[in-house]
């Protein structure tokens, strides 16, 4: 008899136990508070995938130009008259398989400042040859781009050739450009050269509460030297 009442006992507190656990999964996901401070603990935070590999995109046919400027990259752009899919994106599936430098594809998430405190956007992307990510208009992320970058949009090149598709995973912490509401995310692709087929897929876009680490820098690389006399000082660093 006791060692029954014992075990309806402990059943009993388990149950509790993951009911409260259920209740405050439910809360951070509800309200996006981090659940490091719940517990006491600083290495736990929020996040939330407002991209995937199955957003659909919108996207220009390979070889038209989106017009001037970065017009096209804007929030309130009309995009209406572009084509839809979801990724990945290449120059045979997604609008001509002929000889051309660019293509240009945009999507929208919604962010809420109310459900999660952002202090990260982690981001993986799949590309060849070169990219441009762009936030609401604003440069975020630019992956295997030339020095000087390009005159125009429908210009040929990149920094390295011949190296296939690259898997980019990146973190934007300058988040200036992300409002609250409805982002877009625009994305130019270009490739090498005229016997190049440029690609795109993107596995995730996630806004993250996790903090950014200040990382201090190494003062034990720099020497300081005495000059020709005592007012001058000679700053040098190791490499």
């Amino acid at each position: 008899m006791i060692k029954n009442t014992t075990i309806k006992i402990i059943t009993s507190l388990l149950l509790i136990i993951l009911f409260l656990f259920a209740f405050l999964i439910i809360i951070v996901n509800v309200f996006g508070i981090n659940i490091g401070l719940i517990l006491g603990m600083d290495n736990l935070y929020t996040t939330e995938n407002v991209i995937g590999s199955d957003t659909e995109w919108t996207y220009l046919p390979v070889g038209e130009d989106p017009g001037i400027g970065k017009i096209w990259t804007y929030n309130d752009y009309d995009d209406s008259g572009w084509s839809h899919g979801t990724g990945p994106f290449n120059w045979e599936n997604n609008g001509s398989d002929d000889d051309c430098p660019t293509m240009f594809i945009r999507t929208t998430f919604e962010y809420d400042d109310d459900r999660i405190e952002v202090n990260r956007i982690n981001c993986c992307m799949s590309y060849a040859d070169a990219i441009i990510v762009y936030l609401n208009g604003n440069v975020i992320f630019a992956g295997n781009v030339p020095d000087g970058g390009y005159k125009n949009f429908l210009d040929y090149g990149c920094a390295y050739n011949g190296e296939g598709k690259r898997k980019q995973v990146f973190c934007v912490t300058d988040l200036s450009s992300l409002i609250d509401g409805e982002n877009t995310l625009a994305i130019e692709v270009h490739v090498s050269g005229h016997e190049s087929k440029g690609y795109f897929d993107c596995s995730y876009v996630e806004l993250s509460s996790e903090e950014v680490e200040e990382q201090e820098p190494d003062s034990s690389l720099v020497v300081l030297q005495a000059g020709d006399d005592e007012s001058d000082v000679i700053v040098s660093w190791l490499s």
